[in-house]
């Protein structure tokens, strides 16, 4: 499905379902945990083969960091089996948002931590983290909470974007996660 008609089955969800959405959020200088689809097939020489997914999250990407969020995304990448693994790395990913979106694109090596802390705290409106696959973390499988726990402290509002799988609701949910 092309990235178009999920952003109009939002505005379709928005208008029967009462639904937020993402341009109903005060993001002015606030963080945002954006959890996007970025499980995309990488090449043997670690490019991304196909950044349809990519492509999907860019309204969303460019509605937030536009209107002067400080954006953290999140996403996985594989079954990395709760350890980091360079085969499973965001980093590609990383480079090819950063061409599409033609700004730059940060890149933090942690999910959780100092340094993911750090890579947070030195954002500017309007700018764009990328995390590490939040797979590395051994609890994000499991569903544990502590791995968004973690993340949502460092953050004032999650919005997970979500493409559109046939299940019902809206495409996209936007809410006040209980860890914030």
């Amino acid at each position: 499905m092309p990235y178009f008609n999920c952003f109009y089955l939002e505005k379709v969800a928005t208008v029967f379902m009462n639904k937020k959405t993402v341009e109903d959020l005060d993001v002015k200088g606030k963080k945002v945990l954006l959890r996007v689809d970025f499980n995309v097939p990488l090449t043997k020489d670690r490019r991304v083969a196909d950044d349809t997914r990519i492509i999907s999250a860019l309204p969303t990407i460019k509605c937030l960091s536009d209107r002067g969020a400080k954006l953290i995304i999140a996403s996985h990448l594989g079954r990395p089996k709760g350890k980091p693994d360079d085969k499973f790395s965001l980093r590609p990913v990383a480079e090819t948002l950063k061409a599409l979106l033609q700004k730059q694109v940060q890149f933090s090596p942690a999910v959780l931590g100092a340094k993911a802390r750090k890579a947070v705290e030195s954002l500017n409106e309007g700018d764009c983290l990328l995390l590490e696959n939040v797979r590395f973390h051994p609890g994000e499988e499991k569903k544990r909470r502590g791995v968004f726990k973690g993340i949502g402290r460092a953050s004032g509002c999650f919005y997970q974007r979500r493409l559109w799988h046939g299940a019902p609701g809206a495409c996209f949910k936007c809410r006040r996660h209980p860890f914030f």
